[in-house]
């Protein structure tokens, strides 16, 4: 009888191990708070010019992934492909130092895709520690709105518009619990700073380019396939 028990109870941990262990394939969503640094330089005849700008705002996308344990060892490796878009938007003025300003600069993030190695530890049948490093494409949409006195030529009280596109790693880490074997909760801090600069507008008698930064705590929410 006490053989009997002894197994029984050992099939049931078993059994509630592998309803909350981590593993499978699982979609979902995210929603977070970003803080967007973003430098923007500016040259014209008169001289240059280098202004920084912050913003918050909502950051909000899906992912899909899949995650192995590998063997019994706790520790948990995998890949993700995710897609976001934000609201931040900071605006800049922009002119050459010390001359006056040409005009004002919007500049959002309007989306981003990319894909991740996840490499993670459980710290018990519930939770999960991990670091990600992404490769992502992020969408910058900017937006020159030029002051009907400035000095650049036939830009008087014009609007240009033009996206630029930026390639590079994300780095990140986060916490993932176990709600149920189906439900996967968690948060992930992401950092978007290694895009570099990039030239926007390259016209005959000016020339603009950015730089952005971007950090985001994101909450995650997952279904978990099996």
């Amino acid at each position: 009888m006490m053989r009997y028990l002894l197994t029984t109870l050992g099939l049931s941990v078993a059994f509630i191990n592998t309803g909350h262990t981590f593993g499978g394939a699982y979609v979902g969503a995210d929603l977070g708070l970003g803080y967007a640094s973003t430098q923007h330089k500016y040259a014209d005849l008169q001289g240059k010019g280098k202004a920084t700008q912050t913003a918050y705002g909502a950051v909000y996308g899906a992912h899909a992934g899949y995650l192995y344990e590998i063997g019994t060892s706790k520790t948990i490796v995998g890949g993700e492909i995710y897609g976001n878009m934000s609201s931040m938007n900071p605006s800049i003025k922009f002119g050459a130092d010390n001359f006056p300003v040409q005009g004002d600069a919007k500049i959002q993030r309007s989306n981003s895709v990319g894909a991740a190695l996840i490499v993670g530890k459980m710290l018990n049948i519930k939770t999960m520690i991990y670091g990600r490093v992404a490769y992502e494409r992020a969408t910058y949409q900017h937006e020159y709105k030029f002051r009907t006195t400035n000095t650049v030529g036939q830009q008087a009280g014009k609007t240009i518009k033009k996206n630029i596109a930026f390639t590079a790693p994300v780095i990140g880490g986060g916490l993932a619990y176990k709600v149920s074997r189906m439900i996967m909760v968690g948060g992930e801090y992401q950092f978007a700073g290694m895009y570099g600069k990039k030239k926007v507008l390259n016209m005959s008698n000016f020339q603009t380019e950015t730089d952005p930064v971007e950090h985001r705590i994101m909450l995650k929410a997952s279904f978990v396939f099996g």
